[in-house]
Order: structure tokens, then C-alpha cells, then sequence
């Protein structure tokens, strides 16, 4: 019981420090990266200019389809062994560093206003490339996930991504259960782990996405299984082609 009382104990100084931090320091107006107090003009992307140098650009040769970095060839090896049901996957940074303190000081860091940040880049580097779709999708969080943080991340990036780029939002995808960690499993377990773990949210989800390229939003991509998880449904349903565009991979 001491250990259960404990727990909520912790949990509750961490959201007091987390509502005394946003009170004291509104959104936008100090660094995520470093804490100092902006200048003004980059209320905006809520970084200084120190940190923002600091971001990491993927680039470099990648697979053709996945976006993982390969030495030579146009797959590479777990797209070739299993290829994802995506067509092509893009991500603006590498996971490290600030990125990774962005994604998850907006996911579970109580900030979900940093979206606004995440996607000012997702979308200029989807104009950049010239990413086109005919509609956007998101991968949808779990229920219990939902709840823990107050709201579905990706949803909330798809719906400003939309707003900003003008592709129009449909939400058609819900997840039915929720998998472990994919890191430390094979090409084929991954693709097993998220066998099942989604679903379309209505009979007339398929309409919506029927003869549509399909533009799949999250935040980052890892493994790629449960980016192809969603796409296969997206196919089954009538997509003619879906892409995945994550801020981070």
C-alpha cells in the first residue's frame, strides 16, 4: 500500500512542477532544449538559436522505402526480407538529442501546445519534398493511452497538419489492443506484434479512403510495423497508395 501511495505521491509533484513550470514560463516564451528565455522571434518554434542547431537533418543514403540509412543498394535488408505495405516513408529529424526531448516532453511532458512546433516542420519539409496526398490519416493511440495523457497525439499533429497544408483530415483507423516494445524483436516478430492491433473505426471508413493516396501521420517511426500495419488496412480498404511522414525516425 506504502509503495501505492508513494507512486501517486511522485506523480502528483511531477504534475504540480509541470503546472508551476507552465505558469511560470508560458508556452513558447523560454527554449525546450535549454530553458533560457526567448527573444521574441522565435516564440514561434519555442527553440534558441543554440539548440536549433543542434537538430539533425536526416540525410544521407536511405532505403527507398523505409527511410533507414543503407550503405549501398536501394533497400534496405528488412525491406527486403519484409517489405512494409507503405510505399515510401519520410522523417524530418533523427531521434536524438532535442527531437527526442520535443516528442517526449509533448507526449508525456504535459505540453501538448509543442504540436504546433512539431508540425511547422513536418509540414515545411513535406512542401520541401513535395509530398502530396489526397487525404490524411493518423496512426491512433490506444485507449489506455488516451487517457494517461489526456489526448491522442497524433491526432492532434494531423489535424494542425491539415489545417496548415490543407489536405483534408479523416479519421478512419482505431487501435483494438496495445503492443509491447518492438525494439529488440526481428523484421517478421514485428510485423507479427501489430497483426491484428487495428482496425478500421466504422462500416464506411473505406469510402472516405476508396481510390486515395493516403498521407499517415505520427510522430516517430521506429520499427516501420506499425506504420505498414495501418497502411495495409488503408490498401485493403481501397487506398491506391499511402506515405508515411513522421517528425522524427
Amino acid at each position: 500500500m506504502r509503495n501505492v501511495k508513494q507512486s501517486r505521491f511522485i506523480g502528483f509533484l511531477k504534475r504540480a512542477e509541470a503546472a508551476f513550470s507552465r505558469m511560470m514560463h508560458p508556452e513558447g516564451y523560454v527554449c525546450i532544449g535549454c530553458g533560457k528565455e526567448l527573444k521574441e522571434e522565435f516564440h514561434r518554434k519555442s527553440i534558441c538559436p543554440d539548440c536549433e542547431s543542434e537538430l539533425t537533418f536526416r540525410t544521407g543514403k536511405q532505403c527507398e522505402v523505409c527511410g533507414k540509412y543503407i550503405e549501398s543498394g536501394v533497400l534496405c535488408a528488412a525491406c527486403s526480407e519484409h517489405p512494409p505495405l507503405f510505399d515510401k516513408a519520410y522523417a524530418v529529424f533523427e531521434y536524438e538529442t532535442l527531437t527526442k526531448k520535443l516528442v517526449i516532453a509533448y507526449k508525456d511532458g504535459e505540453r501538448p501546445w509543442l504540436a504546433e512546433y512539431i508540425v511547422n516542420y513536418m509540414a515545411e519539409y513535406a512542401a520541401a519534398m513535395e509530398i502530396n496526398a489526397d487525404i490524411l490519416c493518423y496512426v491512433p493511440s490506444s485507449d489506455a493511452s488516451i487517457r494517461k495523457r489526456g489526448f491522442d497525439h497524433a491526432a492532434k499533429l494531423a489535424k494542425l497538419f491539415a489545417a496548415r497544408t490543407g489536405i483534408p483530415q479523416v479519421s478512419v483507423l482505431k487501435r483494438t489492443k496495445q503492443h509491447k516494445d518492438q525494439t529488440k524483436l526481428t523484421a517478421a516478430e514485428r510485423f507479427a506484434e501489430v497483426s491484428g492491433a487495428f482496425a478500421l473505426n466504422s462500416d464506411s471508413a473505406g469510402k472516405l479512403v476508396e481510390g486515395k493516396r493516403c498521407l499517415l501521420i505520427d510522430d516517430v517511426l521506429t520499427t516501420g510495423a506499425t506504420a505498414s500495419a495501418c497502411a495495409k488496412l488503408l490498401k485493403d480498404a481501397g487506398a491506391v497508395a499511402v506515405t508515411v511522414l513522421t517528425f522524427a525516425r
